[in-house]
């Protein structure tokens, strides 16, 4: 019921979140809570889509059950997002995964509507399917980390999953800045995403080892043709002394308009 009123709590525009069953009256029952989570998804040609949960009165031991609706996926696309949600799910077994899955939702569904979009391109009588792939085009996510305790960790491992994953880009430090620039295939990088948020690659205030709580996904987008030519050839790990030598780090990569977007903001707070 905690995670319950933290949703309830965090999406609290009108309509955004209805509880079906199970409400917080009911605590003392054995129930199966079931609600709606009405979620946005994307900065820049968003889609909304819903997420009916039901839980077991074992959860969260057992995975919750969960219906999504929306009207910009195709089936097979909405298909494909149960499926991938359904494996995120399951790696968070046995602890609280609701905030977890709410949060995937609203980071990856419209994704799945970019592929309905893409498809339907595809189809028309000059296009072959075969023709679109944008899995295939290399694909910039900038994600911020909040805090690194186990600094030396935490750094071993994210390098050795760029390294698996076949991913560029660079792990950057400015003062209490710490940003990660990924560059790659689109399901390499949601791939390194999802170990990022299940996989234990810190410590908390206790010494003991703990999951990546809060990191923020700031930006999905693909390479701009035009910085095609200037994509990171690595994956480097740099401490900058200053804004200017981050901005720097950017610009050399043609990712000015990344930069301007969503880092000078963070000087601001």
């Amino acid at each position: 019921m905690e995670e319950i009123e933290c949703l309830r709590s965090i999406y609290c525009k009108d309509g955004e979140f209805i509880i079906h069953s199970g409400d917080a009256c009911e605590k003392d029952q054995l129930i199966s809570p079931m609600f709606s989570v009405n979620i946005i998804s994307g900065s820049k040609n968003s889609i909304e889509l819903q997420a009916t949960v039901v839980l077991s009165p074992k959860y969260p031991d057992i995975l919750p059950e969960f219906t999504l609706t929306c009207d910009s996926i195709k089936r097979e696309e909405m298909s494909e997002m149960r499926k991938d949600m359904s494996a995120f799910a399951e790696a968070l077994l046995g602890q609280p995964m609701l905030f977890d899955l709410m949060s995937w939702l609203q980071e990856n569904a419209v994704k799945y509507s970019v592929r309905t979009s893409v498809a339907s391109i595809a189809t028309g009588p000059d296009w072959p399917v075969t023709s679109v792939t944008p899995e295939e085009d290399p694909w910039t996510f900038l994600l911020l980390l909040d805090h690194m305790r186990a600094k030396k960790k935490y750094v071993k491992t994210i390098q050795k999953w760029t390294k698996d994953l076949e991913l560029n880009g660079r792990l950057i430090f400015e003062g209490k800045l710490i940003l990660i620039l990924l560059q790659g295939k689109l399901e390499n990088i949601k791939e390194y995403v999802v170990r990022q948020r299940t996989v234990s690659v810190d410590v908390d205030s206790k010494g003991r080892s703990c999951k990546e709580r809060m990191m923020n996904v700031l930006c999905e987008e693909k390479i701009p043709l035009a910085a095609l030519d200037k994509r990171f050839q690595n994956f480097e790990i740099i401490e900058c002394t200053s804004k200017e030598a981050v901005k720097d780090a950017f610009h050399s990569a043609g990712l000015e308009s990344i930069f301007d977007k969503y880092i000078t903001s963070l000087y601001s707070r």
